[in-house]
């Protein structure tokens, strides 16, 4: 999983993957009616653990230099026949 993936070994930076991910994460949050209602998100950067409301371009910054924090997946199930990408936080089941 590109969650994973932070650090590529060959330049010892943030891989290319990651970051890529980190993109689709911010664009698929900010899809949501709870972004667009309160324009914060809850970061789940290794920092923050999930708890803490910040601006998306707070939360980008805080994946990029922290990572995800632990038990945090990438979820994928079907509705009326179409696939549904999201994030599941493992420890407390909140769905993203």
């Amino acid at each position: 999983e590109w969650l994973d993936q932070r650090i590529d070994p060959e330049s010892n930076s943030v891989s290319e993957v990651f970051l890529g991910g980190i993109n689709a994460f911010l664009q698929f949050s900010c899809n949501q009616a709870d972004y667009k209602e309160r324009q914060t998100l809850l970061c789940p950067c290794a920092r923050c653990k999930n708890v803490k409301l910040r601006e998306a371009k707070v939360v980008s910054r805080h994946l990029f230099l922290y990572g995800f924090k632990g038990n945090y997946y990438v979820w994928t199930r079907r509705i009326n026949g179409q696939c549904s990408t999201g994030w599941l936080n493992d420890e407390d089941n909140t769905v993203l």
